[in-house]
């Protein structure tokens, strides 16, 4: 393959100025020695590249372990179909729109930063354009870069029992939902909302699974307060490649661990284990089933035992007794210990990221997400999701595969003329982030969100330096016909002059002497609970002041008769 100096001759000027200022450089091109030369030349300094080579975020190692995998080129057609195109630009709409500045998936963040290049090889068929590491980057990269592959199992099928009708009396799909309840966690803690208020609807394990995963790919600070950038990039990062950051993200993290999590198991502090190893042996567990059809999880859990009965617990390691069962006598059985650690990834981790669906052996129909999060799956299979899902987090890349994208996004939301606006997963992530932040929450469901445009909510939103003429350019933009446009100029009237109609619940006070109604205006005590006088005889009290009204009254010598 051509050395770094040589393909970054073939660059225009005004790449490499692009691809030195992500990189951090400074390029003379009126010196002497080409720019692609001067680029290469720090580049490959070895404090450089690892420096770079630790900045790969986990959303593109995949693109870089399926290069590594394929001998460090790739076609181009297939590489931009797993790993999204490089844009090609002229260069006025280039210096206009900086994409260097905000990749937008796994291929142009590796091409603005020098990682990869394009180029013609030789092929069966003749000329083939690939995209490749240079020569020096391939040969840094295999070195330093370590695919989590070196298993202790066979590679081969993992052959299990397909499950029996019994064991699929209640299928609960995987999907790829997660990312809907990250965008309003985003949305909930920069707003102020309670992140328990969405127990009930996602399920607390869910939740605060999906707050741990946003934590360790740098999207939400220790403080849960979201990273701005990081948060843009993911609400608008393609719903594949979102999903693949976050199993990835998981699948790596060492801070996450499950063990802990489950109710039934006691982990001594002195037990020692890596959580991504631990997980990443299930990844390969389930990459080794072969069919799409329903399969027996006893029949699951006879497969591994036989084959990797140590995966957890290693034979000799006197730390295997520092793990039990709190509700089981035999603390060392096979299935009390690695059995419920593998039905709590599978019906937990697996099935919220969409790579698995589960089946109970009873209808669990009307049960809450707290309910069924309790139950013991008896049946999964990989769904067509998950298949994408696993070849892309274990960088197994085949040429048939061709990844179908998900939902693209593009449903607007449903704007009502009472100020409602309905959301769905088919609506923009960015878009409903920001909706989220504007209005109040009137229902949220798992595939449905209702907020509420209200005066208070745009008050808010603008304490928050979210100002309501943007949030109205926001919808006319995204809307579709049927916006109601009554609603809009109300809106834009609101900006200018506030609040033109006030409704609040008061109580009415109707009296035979207007004389009295005079005195409660004009005593300090009362007058503070009168909102508004209607008639001579009738005024509209606060429902808190309806006591002090009424001894108020009696005083003057009137009985206070109360009707509904």
């Amino acid at each position: 393959m051509p050395d770094l100096r040589q393909s970054l001759a073939a660059h225009e000027p005004y790449i490499l100025n692009a691809i030195a200022q992500v990189l951090g450089y400074q390029v003379d091109h009126e010196s002497l020695i080409p720019a692609g030369d001067l680029i290469a030349e720090k580049f490959l300094s070895d404090e450089r590249f690892d420096a770079l080579n630790q900045r790969i975020p986990s959303f593109v190692k995949p693109a870089v372990a399926a290069l590594l995998k394929s001998e460090g080129r790739i076609p181009v057609n297939r590489f931009f179909r797993l790993y999204g195109e490089i844009e090609t630009y002229g260069e006025t709409r280039f210096q206009r729109e900086q994409p260097w500045l905000n990749p937008s998936n796994p291929s142009e963040w590796l091409w603005y930063h020098g990682l990869i290049q394009k180029g013609f090889f030789e092929a069966p068929s003749g000329l083939q354009e690939n995209i490749y590491f240079p020569e020096e980057i391939y040969e840094k990269l295999s070195i330093d870069y370590q695919l989590p592959l070196n298993m202790a199992v066979d590679s081969g099928q993992l052959l299990i029992r397909p499950a029996a009708p019994r064991e699929v009396a209640q299928v609960e799909a995987g999907n790829d939902s997660i990312l809907d309840l990250c965008c309003l966690l985003l949305a909930a803690v920069r707003s102020g909302h309670a992140v328990d208020s969405l127990f009930p609807v996602f399920g607390s394990l869910k939740t605060q699974f999906a707050i741990d995963v946003l934590q360790n790919a740098g999207i939400l600070d220790e403080d849960n307060v979201p990273i701005l950038k990081s948060t843009e990039f993911f609400l608008k990062t393609d719903r594949f490649l979102a999903l693949l950051q976050l199993i990835q993200t998981w699948k790596e993290s060492e801070q996450i661990d499950e063990l802990l999590l489950i109710p039934d198991l006691y982990v001594d502090e002195l037990f020692v284990h890596n959580p991504s190893k631990l997980r990443t042996h299930v990844f390969h567990f389930l990459k080794r089933i072969r069919g799409n059809g329903w399969w027996s999880f006893s029949g699951f859990l006879s497969a591994v035992k036989q084959e990797a009965p140590d995966f957890l617990r290693e034979q000799d390691d006197t730390g295997s007794w520092l793990i039990r069962n709190r509700q089981k006598s035999q603390f060392r059985d096979w299935e009390n210990i690695e059995g419920e650690y593998l039905q709590f990834l599978l019906a937990g981790p697996f099935h919220w990221l969409g790579i698995v669906d589960i089946a109970y052996a009873a209808n669990n129909k009307g049960l809450s997400e707290e309910e069924k999060s309790k139950l013991p799956i008896s049946a999964f299979r990989i769904s067509r999701m998950g298949e994408q899902s696993l070849e892309a987090s274990l960088a197994t890349v085949q040429e048939n595969r061709q990844y179908r994208l998900a939902n693209q996004e593009k449903t607007p939301p449903k704007v009502t003329i009472d100020g409602r606006v309905a959301v769905t997963a088919g609506t923009s992530r960015s878009l409903r982030y920001h909706i989220a932040r504007y209005c109040e929450w009137e229902k949220i469901q798992p595939d449905r969100w209702i907020f509420r445009i209200t005066p208070q909510s745009l008050r808010e939103a603008a304490q928050m330096d979210l100002p309501a003429d943007k949030f109205v350019g926001m919808l006319r933009r995204a809307g579709d016909r049927s916006l109601p446009e009554p609603l809009m100029t109300a809106i834009e009237h609101w900006i200018q002059t506030d609040s033109q109609a006030t409704m609040f619940q008061a109580t009415v006070l109707t009296v035979t002497n207007p004389e009295w109604i005079n005195n409660l205006m004009n005593s300090k005590d009362t007058a503070k609970w009168i909102q508004q006088r209607l008639n001579p005889n009738t005024v509209l009290i606060r429902s808190k002041g309806e006591e002090a009204v009424r001894r108020a009254l009696i005083e003057m010598g009137a009985l206070t008769d109360m009707q509904n």
